[in-house]
């Protein structure tokens, strides 16, 4: 194995990261208490403040339904950013924290919409110029609707005549439950805010290894003029976890594996490992490539569901707290699919997930298929590449070849090239994702987040596939947690 380091040179995908530090901007958080801004958005924006990153004048706002005032809230920030990130800082976390302000309601209460605006109004007075206003929906998708029709009757919402306020709004996955809720959903969204102000996030975008996969094809003429049906003979792609569901049992029995990362996270890392060449790099142009493949996809018949689809669920899933004892939802599964795009026609696409696997394995693998004229040994053995583009345990692009193996006979053995981009111990677990997409949002830059027309896409894959098996088309097997079992015993799938 040869081991190639940074070299010190970085092609960000997308625009220049960048902050106007003299644009004034109120984020503003619905449902600030929950897990979400726990975990991730408040120490996201804790390190965006110490990198100087965060504008000169920007205030966070708080609302949801826990009696708070602003210094409750911001004693709960505190305690949120040190159990969060290891050996902060405490003065500076007590400085952050005076960022914030809080909003005491209820998501269906105009009273509450009405007395937030009051406090926004106020906030933005004294800065005497056009404020970015970014609303982060940190809140079950269930209540959605609600929030969508208050910010509309309170003024809240994107209106051109709101000449001294720029709205953009962030919204979490899953976008929808099927085809027809992801469309009245966005038909709602569509209501209230122009397309180039809304963020959709699917943190996956933003994850370096994804983004290097871009600069790794787009930025070299090693491979791309092989990266097509003529040389590749397969894709995989996988999210192995070794977690379980664990607590999360009520949100994750309505959701399931495929819902979860399959017609989110996997198929955005097909888009990027198989979209054509983008006119720039600019956001739209970037959209329109993902969405272009992503309609590529081959819808699977019934017939194809049944013979290219495995679900399985892990034994003692049942007995997970708020999980029906008779749960059909599936913790585990493999598609193979095939996109129509003639670049790719017949490539197999395998996509694979599953909870409490054997091991942490996200990547995905390209194959090439063997030359005709193989100067392989004979007894039908063919020697083939692969690259191997790993999120985890390790990030990194590995390029497997074939060497003569010193001596006086000609024996061939395997050999890697990996590109390490760094210890996966250099970063916590979402943080620097949402450090990503924060800042984008802050500076208007929608490269790294889902349009329409991508959330369409995936839903006309997904749907049928989701009909499939809640008709039990396709019999829902158990695998032993913490093993193998479920990948051997979907083989037949891959």
């Amino acid at each position: 194995m040869v081991l190639i380091h940074q070299i010190g040179v970085r092609f960000p995908v997308g625009l220049p990261i960048m902050t106007d530090k003299h644009t004034p901007t109120i984020l503003i958080i619905l449902g600030i208490t929950g897990d979400l801004t726990a975990k991730k958005i408040a120490p996201a924006l804790f390190n965006l403040y110490l990198k100087n990153a965060l504008p000169e004048k920007f205030r966070i706002v708080g609302f949801g339904r826990k009696p708070f005032d602003d210094k409750s809230i911001q004693s709960f920030v505190s305690e949120m950013i040190r159990a969060k990130i290891q050996n902060a800082d405490l003065k500076r976390v007590e400085e952050f924290s005076k960022l914030f302000s809080y909003q005491h309601g209820l998501f269906e209460s105009k009273e509450s919409y009405e007395a937030l605006k009051e406090l926004l109004d106020k906030i933005q007075e004294p800065w005497q110029a056009k404020t970015n206003r970014l609303f982060y929906l940190a809140v079950p998708p269930d209540v959605y609707q609600s929030i969508f029709e208050q910010l509309k009757f309170s003024g809240l919402s994107d209106r051109p005549e709101n000449t001294d306020v720029e709205t953009r709004i962030l919204v979490e996955k899953p976008f929808g439950k099927n085809s027809e809720t992801a469309e009245k959903l966005d038909s709602l969204l569509g209501n209230l805010f122009a397309e180039n102000k809304i963020y959709r996030i699917d943190h996956y975008l933003a994850k370096e290894m994804v983004q290097n996969i871009l600069t790794f094809r787009f930025s070299n003429d090693i491979f791309e003029k092989t990266w097509n049906k003529d040389f590749i003979e397969k894709i995989e792609i996988r999210l192995w976890e070794t977690l379980g569901v664990e607590h999360r049992g009520s949100f994750y029995d309505g959701v399931g594996a495929l819902r979860d990362v399959g017609q989110n996270h996997l198929l955005q890392m097909l888009a990027f490992i198989t979209m054509n060449y983008p006119l720039d790099f600019q956001a739209s142009a970037l959209h329109l490539r993902r969405a272009q493949l992503l309609n590529n996809l081959k819808l699977l018949t019934q017939e194809e569901i049944k013979s290219q689809t495995y679900r399985a669920q892990y034994e003692g899933y049942q007995t997970i707290a708020f999980v029906p004892p008779n749960s059909n939802t599936e913790t585990y599964f493999k598609i193979k699919g095939t996109l129509t795009d003639p670049r790719w026609k017949d490539v197999p696409v395998i996509f694979e997930s599953g909870k409490r696997m054997h091991e942490q394995r996200k990547e995905i693998i390209v194959t090439y298929a063997h030359p005709k004229e193989c100067f392989c040994p004979p007894g039908g053995i063919h020697y083939k590449n692969k690259i191997t583009f790993s999120l985890e345990p390790t990030e990194g692009i590995a390029i497997e070849f074939w060497s003569k193996k010193p001596g006086l006979t000609l024996v061939k053995e395997s050999r890697t090239i990996d590109f390490i981009l760094r210890d996966s111990a250099q970063r916590v677990q979402y943080v620097e994702e949402y450090e990503k997409l924060l800042l984008d949002c802050i500076v208007g830059d929608q490269t790294l987040f889902v349009s329409t027309a991508e959330v369409k896409a995936m839903w006309a894959f997904i749907d049928p596939i989701m009909t499939a098996w809640g008709q039990n088309l396709v019999p829902l097997k158990k695998y032993t947690p913490d093993t193998n079992q479920a990948i051997l015993d979907s083989l037949e799938v891959g």
